[in-house]
């Protein structure tokens, strides 16, 4: 096994005969030895998008995505190649699940009356229902409830990390066309800018809210472990996650819309 040094020294001359010759057989090469970028990424997000992509198709975006980022990375961006092409490889997994219409119009038209009729209740209620609650209001059954909660969880948690990536490498930097991308400290402290006003945003939130995130996103708890810790369902903490993450979205699209 080649130690870190070896590694360095193979891909910088992989780089310049790339850089000379452009040659594609190179390039593969080249994406050869980044690999680990692409199964990094499938890995962590298969998990999440597992039920409305194969890791296999996940996998032959990432190095499709990967290889493209060798052909346009140009060093003068001042950013290393894992940083540029990480960015491409996760976009470009999370661009072709939202690609597949795995959330049906009915699926969206339910979920946004759902979300409606939850602030509703929760109004009238002065907490947030639980899916008993919501069963009675709608007139439906408990696991009607949780079909639908399930539904909006998984879309949002998609949506969510599309918005995070338009956040984080989007609207600040990484474009296609436009300004040349930012240098590497630039990016940094933008991203430590987004990440205080995330944490700010997260504060804010009720104290369950706040700890499902932290521990879903921080710790990396599932969802029956955080539902342990909390002595409720499953279900119950998926609507409490699928409430909170609507008011982060919310809270981030006008942060966004304001840096543009």
């Amino acid at each position: 096994m080649q130690d870190s040094k070896t590694t360095e020294l193979i891909r910088q001359e992989l780089w310049q005969e790339y850089w000379k010759k452009r040659d594609i057989d190179v390039r593969n090469q080249l994406a050869i030895e980044y690999m680990s970028i692409v199964r990094y990424y499938v890995y962590n997000l298969r998990s999440t998008y597992e039920n409305y992509a194969e890791a296999s198709d996940m996998l032959n975006q990432g190095c499709l995505a990967l290889m493209e980022a060798v052909e346009k990375y140009n060093p003068s961006y001042n950013t290393k190649f894992e940083s540029y092409a990480s960015l491409r490889v996760k976009g470009a997994i999370i661009d072709y699940v939202r690609k597949q219409d795995w959330v049906p119009k009915r699926a969206k038209h339910e979920g946004k009356q759902f979300g409606e009729a939850m602030e509703e209740l929760a109004v009238k209620l002065g907490h947030m229902p639980t899916n008993e609650e919501m069963a009675k209001h709608l007139n439906i059954s408990v696991k009607e409830v949780e079909k639908i909660l399930g539904e909006i969880y998984t879309f949002n948690l998609l949506s969510y990390e599309e918005l995070l990536e338009q956040g984080l490498y989007g609207a600040k930097g990484y474009r296609e066309s436009g300004p040349e991308p930012q240098s590497e400290p630039e990016q940094e402290m933008q991203d430590e800018e987004l990440k205080a006003v995330l944490s700010q945003y997260l504060e804010e939130l009720p104290e369950k809210e706040r700890l499902i995130l932290t521990l879903y996103y921080y710790e990396e708890l599932k969802i029956k472990e955080i539902a342990y810790i909390l002595d409720v369902s499953s279900s119950r903490v998926c609507q409490l996650h699928t409430a909170a993450l609507g008011k982060m979205k919310k809270k981030l699209m006008s942060y966004l819309s304001e840096e543009e």
